[in-house]
């Protein structure tokens, strides 16, 4: 394979090319979320979009958290 082939079929690298794909995914449900919850809360009769955005940052918090505690070492005290 030439230079030039190899560096036509490289993925560019941006800035969330050193993340783990579902750490991507678990940022961005942390953003729509808080987006969620502000506009829910900045806007009158909104409270569906409050709520669902609650709900939305609540599950992809526990979900980083269970996903912490499996990948903890568990090692012995020394």
């Amino acid at each position: 394979m030439s230079r030039r082939t190899r560096e036509a079929t490289q993925i560019p690298r941006g800035s969330f090319s050193g993340m783990h794909p579902v750490m991507v995914l678990c940022l961005t449900l942390l953003i729509a979320g808080i987006a969620l919850i502000v506009i829910g809360a900045a806007v009158d009769g909104m409270l569906s979009l409050l709520s669902a955005g609650v709900l939305l940052l609540i599950a992809d918090l526990l979900y980083l958290a269970a996903r912490s505690m499996w990948r903890s070492p568990r090692r012995p005290a020394r």
